[in-house]
This record gives C-alpha cells, structure tokens and sequence, in this order.
C-alpha cells in the first residue's frame, strides 16, 4: 500500500488514519519504492563493487605515494635537502623490505613475493632518478659548503642504496629462481652460514639509514667496524663449506654455486652499506684510505 500511494500517486490520506500522518507515510511510500525498484539491481551493483574492490588489491603498494621533492622549496636550500633526505629514506624502507624478503624465497619460493620484490626495485629506481634530479636542481643554487657536501653524500648514498636493491632484484631473486627450478637444497650448516650472514647485513643497514637522519660518528665507527666482521664470516663460510665438500657432503656439492655466490652478494650489499659512513668518518678526520683509525690514533 505504502509502495502503491507512492508509485500510483494515490493520495497520501487515504492510508493515514490521521491528517497529520500523512507526512510520514509520504516518506515510508518513497522509502517502499526505493526497495521495490532497486532491489532486482542489488547484485549486479554488488558484483560491480568486488570487482573493483579486487583491481584496487591488485594494485601495487606505493602506486600513488606523494613525493617529497617539492619544487617550490627549491629557493630554500636546507629545505630543499631535508625533502631529498626524506626520499631517500623512502628508498632505504623499500631495499630494507626487499632484503628481508629475499631469504624468504630461498626457504620457500613465492610467486607473489617475487613479484613484490620486482615492483619495489621499478619504485627504487623511479624514486632514484627524481632524487639525483632534485639534487641537481639544488646543487644549481648558490650553497654553502656544508650544503654542497650534504647534496653530494646524499646523492652518493642513494646510489650506493640502489645498487643494493639491484643486487638483491637481479642477481640474488635469480639465484632464489635457480634453487626452486633445479631443487636444490642448502646443507643445513650452509644455510646457517648464510641465515648468520644476511642477519648482520640487516643490522648493517639499520645503522647505515639511520646515519643519515643522525650522522653519529660513534655509529658511523662501529658500521665500519662490523665490516670485518662480515669478512670474518666469509672466511669461516668458505673453510666450513670447502670442508664439507672433501668430505662428500651430497648437499654442499649440489648447491655450492648457488652458496658462494649468494655470500658474495651479501657480501657486496654491505659493502655497499658500510661506505654511507665513509663521507662522515673523512669529513670528522677519523678515516684512513686503507683502514678505519683506532681510538688511540684519534
């Protein structure tokens, strides 16, 4: 009845017990309609919404970031360098994000983690070419020495942070693919070898991104102090798995390229990591070209 005076445009007093209801039922008619007309559309309506619900998960993390590189802060230089600064620490969370989840493959291969890591090393490099642009624009301004000095380090470490996500993306994601596609499998000290390695190279990096918001000395020495740790680990790993070899390992010679030339990589990414200190530790006269100077030299 409620649908009918509305549709029908019967008069609204003739299901209103009193004049005053008539308001009412006016409203609870359109209501009653609203129902009646839309309600064979309610799945086609539904359907349309998941489907775009679905391409909306689909889209990459990041898609739509806003940049940092404000061109209108190039007139202020110090601004202008802290928006860089903020970029490259976008750069930094994406390697940090890839580097995590590049072991994971090794253990277990992951179609979609793959392809994560492919779209963070295009956003990496994306990300890269604005920031060594906005660098120039502001190294094209009169600047201070200090402001000159913190445009080239800046652009040093995002190079040297790129390289690294190019490492992991390329050669590493390759020799993930290799293992799965010929199944072959760490020994179990191989991998512990490894496992140890990539968990110094994650500390590594932590102290290397976190140098360029605080640029402590004490924490850019001991980042150049833990690289020998890493050779240390190197070595041990290369004694250990040759050892292994001699002795028939059946797992170490399926996957001995596969093992060096991953430790080799982690190798170089922290290479890569520990010379963000370098700039700071020359600048402070704490550096030597050949080694890092003792305290007692100091």
């Amino acid at each position: 009845a409620l649908a009918a005076q509305f549709v029908f445009a019967v008069s609204p007093t003739v299901f209103a017990a009193l004049p005053g209801d008539a308001v009412v039922m006016v409203h609870l008619a359109m209501n009653g309609a609203v129902l009646m007309l839309g309600l064979p559309f309610a799945g086609l309506v539904a359907g349309l919404l998941e489907r775009m619900l679905a391409r909306s998960e689909e889209r990459p993390a990041n898609d739509d970031r806003l940049s940092a590189l404000n061109v209108l802060d190039l007139g202020n230089p110090q601004q202008a360098i802290s928006n860089a600064t903020r970029e490259v620490l976008a750069v930094c969370d994406k390697t940090e994000v890839m580097l995590d989840g590049i072991f994971d493959l090794f253990e277990h291969w992951d179609p979609k983690k793959m392809e994560r890591i492919e779209t963070l090393d295009d956003q990496i490099d994306t990300i890269h070419r604005d920031i060594k642009f906005y660098l120039a624009r502001i190294s094209a301004t009169a600047l201070d020495q200090t402001s000159a000095a913190q445009c080239q380090n800046l652009l040093g470490a995002t190079i040297k942070i790129e390289q690294a996500a190019d490492i992991i993306s390329q050669n590493m994601l390759t020799r993930a693919r290799k293992k799965k596609e010929r199944n072959v499998a760490f020994s179990a000290e191989g991998w512990a070898e490894l496992c140890a390695m990539h968990n110094e190279v994650v500390q590594n990096a932590h102290l290397a991104f976190n140098l360029l918001v605080t640029r402590d000395l004490e924490h850019a020495r001991q980042l150049v102090a833990r690289k020998e740790a890493i050779r240390n680990l190197v070595k041990i790993s290369e004694e250990s798995h040759l050892q292994r070899l001699r002795q028939g390992n059946a797992a170490s010679f399926e996957s001995s390229s596969l093992h060096i030339d991953t430790m080799r990589d982690l190798k170089e990414i922290n290479s890569l990591f520990v010379s963000i200190a370098y700039p700071l530790l020359e600048g402070e006269g704490m550096l030597r070209r050949s080694r890092l100077m003792q305290p007692a030299e100091l």
